[in-house]
């Protein structure tokens, strides 16, 4: 092989270990979560879909997790359940996970109207460092 077909492929194997070290959306590669991005497809209005757990784990050594940003604030999207925020996680599989689940809660109550929407929930390391931004996506339709 010439030395020129080498670094093509040294290049190449290079760009694809580099790119699966982190993962599109996310911010560091300290953590990885098990996805970046939440689709909840469609719900009429007055309804709700209960997301899927997403796991966080430490790619190497040890990280605090700080407090999260959610950017909109507003619903439809709910975050039930967090076990990131104040944590230390570790390297999967054997090291500490720790879960966020987030609900799409499409109720006029709530002030949620028939459209689309987009929301990114921002994890932070506890000295304030961005982490991670998973976003969420729904589409509320009309009853």
């Amino acid at each position: 092989m010439s030395s020129a077909r080498r670094l093509a492929l040294f290049v190449s194997l290079s760009l694809l270990l580099t790119a699966g070290l982190a993962p599109a959306g996310q911010a560091s590669s300290l953590v990885s979560a098990s996805e970046t991005l939440v689709d909840f497809g469609s719900v009429p209005l007055n309804s709700y879909t209960n997301g899927t757990p997403i796991y966080v784990s430490a790619v190497s050594g040890n990280v605090s997790i700080g407090s999260p940003s959610t950017y909109p604030k507003n619903p439809p999207f709910i975050v039930v359940q967090d076990s990131c925020t104040g944590s230390t996680i570790g390297p999967g599989p054997t090291g500490y996970v720790c879960t966020i689940s987030v609900d799409f809660s499409a109720y006029e109550g709530n002030g949620t109207s028939p459209g689309h929407y987009r929301s990114r929930f921002i994890l932070y390391d506890s000295n304030g460092h961005r982490l991670l931004a998973l976003t969420f996506k729904g589409i509320v339709l009309k009853p």
